[in-house]
């Protein structure tokens, strides 16, 4: 998407509320991992890249976005996310 990807930082910590320990039942459960991205290109370049990634066929959520522009580089633009990556399970593992 003519973009250039500073920095891609995934952290493999379960962000989504501490539930487990709360359910009495086996079920549906859901992990939810952060990842922050950096990247550089022009308006119309990272709007297609943000479209194409809420578009994949998994299930990702911008959670917040911060663009900056580069006026000592023309129309070069900074971009920096938080996106969202969710994990769906089909039992719960219920510590005891």
């Amino acid at each position: 998407q003519n973009v250039k990807i500073i920095s891609l930082s995934p952290d493999l910590s379960d962000t989504y509320p501490a539930i487990k320990n709360h359910l009495k039942f086996t079920g549906k459960h859901i992990e939810r991992y952060t990842v922050q991205v950096q990247l550089q290109g022009d308006f119309l370049s990272i709007g297609t890249f943000l479209t194409e990634l809420l578009t994949l066929p998994m299930t990702i959520n911008i959670g917040k976005i911060r663009i900056e522009s580069e006026l000592s580089k023309g129309e070069d633009l900074s971009c920096e996310l938080v996106v969202y990556t969710y994990i769906f399970f089909d039992k719960v593992k219920t510590q005891t």
